[in-house]
């Protein structure tokens, strides 16, 4: 008997079909899977990279926007700690600052993602950069320079009253410096004149001189005043407080510079006059700036480097300069020194008006750290 012959092979077809659709099926399960891991990868580092901006922002900033009053009053090892958002809500931060000595600072930033799950951290170094003021006399000057009345120059180094944060006395200097010596003029008995010398001339001294401050000039300090006057008259110059806080919102509070314990004791702003101003009354510290004649009468005292583009008058009783003052006398009209003004050098109030107006810039080498 002849056997049939068998053709059909249905039965391979189906599994051929299985198997081709468990292949394509595991290839668009691969597809998903890399896609998924891809953008899983994608928002991680996107987040990592909020994160990193976060922390550099903010250690970045703080330097831009350095609160000169609140960082250079804290006392060399102690930190600062604050935390906040960025402006466009891509992340949050929490920095310390910590003072290392009187110049140098650390700035430890965190940043993180705006859910909370990436964490960056930054490190960044800055100094203080005091400006480059140079004070080689009690009331430096040119032109003619009256001096009248029961008026007191003096060069020899003073302690402000009432200070005792300050270093030991140094060196002595002119009590006027001036380009012509011959331009000094005097009138009555009772004005002393001391220093070593008590007048010294210097043809080098001209406006330039008297208004060009290491690599800035008299509109360069002016331009980042914390605290800007128009011309006039102010006769309510003094600190103020909001409960026990100092108030830097008046801009008539010069800070407290006959009791520096107070709450304004550490606050030294700079001050720019934009014109012509007259002061009587009452005290303030910091750097005064004047972009104009400076006239002071009856009871005024200040700590610190006052600088005047025009010329330095006093009247009356009770003005007293703890510091330096600089006249560059652009009119070339007269300084005129009368009254019982007080014109006392002080290295103390010098160099603590200068740190306390100073701002902080990163250090000019390996400054900045990623530290995780």
């Amino acid at each position: 008997m002849m056997m049939a012959n068998r053709t059909d092979e249905r039965g391979v077809a189906l599994v051929t079909a299985v198997f081709a659709l468990l292949l394509i099926g595991g290839l668009i399960s691969g597809a998903f899977f890399v896609g998924m891991q891809e953008q899983r990868l994608g928002r991680s580092t996107v987040k990592a990279q909020h994160a990193f901006n976060t922390a550099d922002g903010a250690a970045e900033y703080l330097l831009a926007d350095w609160d000169a009053f609140r960082y250079n009053s804290i006392a060399a090892g102690s930190t600062l700690t604050d935390e906040g958002w960025m402006d466009d809500g891509t992340g949050w931060y929490r920095r310390t600052l910590r003072r290392m000595n009187t110049m140098l600072y650390l700035v430890d930033a965190q940043g993180f993602s705006a859910d909370s799950s990436t964490h960056q951290h930054v490190g960044l170094l800055a100094r203080l950069r005091p400006f480059e003021i140079d004070i080689d006399a009690a009331f430096k000057t040119k032109g003619d320079v009256r001096v009248r009345g029961n008026s007191d120059i003096d060069g020899h180094d003073h302690l402000p009253p009432g200070w005792s944060d300050c270093p030991p006395l140094g060196t002595s200097l002119p009590g006027i410096l001036v380009d012509d010596a011959t331009n000094i003029s005097t009138s009555g008995n009772s004005y002393e004149l001391d220093g070593v010398p008590p007048v010294l001339g210097d043809a080098t001294i001209d406006e330039a001189a008297l208004t060009t401050f290491g690599d800035d000039n008299f509109d360069a300090l002016a331009a980042i005043a914390t605290t800007a006057l128009g011309p006039g008259t102010y006769t309510q110059i003094q600190p103020s407080f909001v409960g026990t806080q100092c108030n830097l919102a008046d801009p008539q509070n010069w800070g407290d510079g006959k009791d520096p314990s107070s709450a304004c004791g550490k606050y030294f702003p700079t001050i720019y006059i934009s014109g012509d101003a007259r002061i009587n009354g009452r005290q303030g510290q910091g750097l005064l700036l004047v972009d104009g004649d400076l006239s002071v009468a009856g009871n005024f005292e200040f700590f610190g480097v006052v600088i005047v583009r025009g010329r330095f008058k006093t009247t009356g009783t009770g003005q007293k300069f703890n510091g330096a003052v600089i006249a560059a006398n652009g009119f070339d009209d007269e300084n005129d020194i009368g009254g019982n003004a007080q014109f006392h050098y002080s290295s103390c109030a010098v160099q603590q008006s200068l740190q306390g107006t100073a701002f902080a810039i990163p250090l000019g080498e390996r400054s900045w750290m990623h530290l995780y």
